[in-house]
């Protein structure tokens, strides 16, 4: 019923066409997702940037000579993730009356080429609406690795749980970040998340030789005027400031011609934890309720959050407050030794 082929520079104008009508299906379920991918040519742009990345490989399912489904992956070579191959949103769509199924059929012959170039961990990110083609990745042994979730910031549009951020508590001030707060922020917050996520049954590494730019990127924060640092801090019995117990750092998006994710108008969460003895106590909640309320003064219409699904913590708490999921991480990690062993 359907040819595999390899992707090829003719294919982009039907490709673009399938992102487009892909794209209007997620908008269906995620609204704030940005309308213009929905353009068949702005849909075009995006993939014509995916397919002509140096390490891009890609193939291509074909029936009766028009095209049905894509897929494409740049393999990416760097410290973090190692050798891997990454697929983006736009990179991959299928037609409506496509089976999912369909997916495994294109992932079998291009994740060949990718394993061919040492990538033996794969990422593909997918509409969190597109249950079926969700579970056709998870038939594929993918996995959930992150969450990227949109809230409104329009007034009676961000849930109904969101509207309640819980009351301050008794003791704690929420303020904006200044220069002089850069020594606790180096020093003190920028370990926090790192240390959160190296615990369980999250396990992520925190790769040591990381630490350092971590530490340059938070001082850097502060002296940044688009960047909005809040922090949470207990008051001294005199009025004046104490212990910081929290931060949450917000920095506006980036317009993209081909990230299907973010959209017009919008500020990203980029960073926040709060001290451990701190949690449960109502300081995240007010974090966020200063953070966002401030980007909705500014302007901003959506705001961008992201975090692994592991995270338990995470997992829960910024889903209460409004954050609903746009699109899913997934990944998985083939066994290397199929390089020899197959």
């Amino acid at each position: 019923m359907f040819e595999i082929v390899p992707f090829h520079e003719e294919l982009l104008p039907q490709a673009g066409e399938l992102l487009a009508r892909r794209h209007a299906r997620d908008r269906a379920d995620m609204p704030l997702l940005p309308a213009r991918f929905e353009t068949p040519r702005t849909a075009l742009g995006a993939v014509r940037e995916v397919w002509h990345r140096a390490w891009s490989r890609g193939v291509a399912a074909l029936r009766d000579g028009r095209l049905a489904g894509f897929l494409l992956g740049e393999a990416q070579f760097d410290t973090l993730r190692g050798r891997h191959a990454w697929v983006p949103l736009a990179g991959h769509a299928l037609a409506a009356d496509a089976p999912v199924d369909l997916y495994g059929e294109l992932y079998a012959v291009v994740g060949s080429e990718w394993l061919r170039l040492g990538a033996f961990d794969h990422y593909v990110m997918m509409p969190a609406g597109d249950r079926a083609g969700l579970e056709a990745w998870f038939a594929l042994s993918f996995g959930q690795e992150q969450c990227h979730a949109l809230r409104s910031l329009v007034a009676g549009e961000a849930g109904e749980d969101a509207g309640d951020p819980g009351l301050l508590p008794e003791g704690v001030r929420i303020r904006r970040a200044t220069a002089d707060d850069r020594d606790v922020m180096v020093e003190e917050m920028s370990p926090l998340l790192r240390q959160h996520l190296a615990g369980p049954p999250v396990w992520g590494a925190a790769l040591p030789e990381y630490a350092q730019e971590i530490r340059e990127g938070f001082a850097e924060m502060l002296t940044d005027e688009t960047v909005h640092v809040w922090l949470a801090e207990r008051t001294e019995p005199s009025g004046g400031s104490g212990r910081v117990l929290g931060y949450q750092a917000y920095f506006p998006a980036s317009h993209s011609d081909h990230n299907l994710s973010i959209p017009d108008r919008a500020v990203v969460l980029n960073v926040a934890a709060t001290r451990p003895e701190a949690r449960r106590l109502g300081v995240g909640r007010a974090l966020t309720r200063a953070g966002l309320a401030d980007a909705a003064a500014g302007g901003y219409a959506v705001c961008v959050a992201d975090w692994r699904t592991t995270n338990l913590e995470a997992q829960r708490f910024w889903p209460r407050l409004g954050f609903r999921p746009a699109v899913y991480r997934l990944t998985r990690k083939v066994d290397p030794r199929i390089a020899w062993a197959g």
